[in-house]
């Protein structure tokens, strides 16, 4: 597989299970939340980014998603520590 096929699987993924928890309200997250294309967009830049390197940063680029592209939106506690969960079985693909 590609580095860009890589790269679009994962960011499918990651929006996929993001807006798929909307779906069922309270059981989803605890906050309905706005996720936007900015954020997918941004999250994608941000893949684009790590991918070139040799070998993935996956701390830096869970943090980087989780905390500040779409962590900026998730206020509730609980629903950051899943959004942290999420992210870091992206790490074991």
């Amino acid at each position: 597989m590609t580095g860009e096929k890589i790269t679009f699987h994962l960011l499918f993924s990651m929006r996929f299970n993001f807006q798929e928890r909307k779906k069922f309200g309270p059981l989803g997250w605890n906050i309905r939340y706005e996720f936007n294309d900015s954020d997918r967009d941004c999250a994608l830049l941000n893949l684009e980014l790590f991918c070139t390197e040799d070998r993935i940063p996956w701390d830096a680029l869970i943090y980087i998603t989780g905390e500040i592209t779409y962590g900026g939106r998730v206020t509730d506690a609980i629903d950051q520590r899943c959004l942290r969960t999420i992210l870091s079985r992206y790490e074991s693909i």
